[in-house]
């Protein structure tokens, strides 16, 4: 069943396609949507099965982790579904607003400053 229904409530804020073949949604209302080819949903990834809020932004890193920003911190999703997070409670501070990987290193720049995120914290 394509998702075309539920994407139009859930507001479409940011996509990419994944090395995989499958399309990343982010939305404002509603987390992520994995899309296959044929436009039905995958996987849906929200509130509900573990991230900090449902208004994210997406992209695929070089090993196929999908990093995502929320207003409240950051998550990578792999594909077994593992999530890796970066929010507050690790000292990220702000509203993700881009992220960038140099030398190895992800970088999260938010609207309270510049940070680099490990591990084992911020």
């Amino acid at each position: 069943m394509p998702a075309s229904k539920e994407l139009d409530q859930a507001m479409i804020y940011t996509s990419q396609r994944l090395r995989n073949g499958l399309l990343a949604i982010g939305t404002v209302r509603d987390g992520i949507y994995l899309l296959d080819q044929q436009g039905n949903i995958h996987s849906h990834i929200n509130k509900f099965s573990g991230m900090l809020d449902d208004n994210v932004r997406v992209d695929e890193d070089r090993q196929q982790g999908l990093w995502v920003a929320m207003d409240h911190g950051l998550a990578r999703v792999e594909a077994s579904s593992a999530i890796s997070m970066f929010n507050h409670v690790m000292g990220l501070k702000g509203n993700v607003l881009s992220l960038h990987r140099y030398q190895n290193q992800l970088f999260a720049g938010t609207s309270q400053g510049l940070f680099r995120l490990q591990a084992d914290g911020v």
